[in-house]
């Protein structure tokens, strides 16, 4: 499944279930933003965190969205040479 295609279902899943879904994608956070940003243009916020060594990213609307979501996002680890 394409990172376009996570990206929209786990907000789709977010909406409908008024749940926070948890994804892992194999990107970087610039691409993930761009995703976002074309599925929910307005009213969104992210934070990107460090857990462990692992890059984290909790991006969610705002109060003035429409649709209430929230997604947090684990970036996949890239192999040690």
């Amino acid at each position: 499944m394409s990172n376009e295609q996570i990206i929209r279902d786990a907000i789709g899943r977010s909406i409908s279930h008024t749940e926070i879904v948890h994804v892992t994608v194999d990107s970087d956070s610039g691409e993930i933003l761009e995703l976002i940003s074309s599925t929910m243009p307005d009213h969104w916020d992210y934070t990107i965190s460090d857990y462990e060594g692992v890059d984290r990213m909790d991006a969610y609307s705002l109060e003035e969205s429409r649709d209430q979501w929230r997604i947090n996002i684990v970036f996949k680890e890239e192999p040690s040479e």
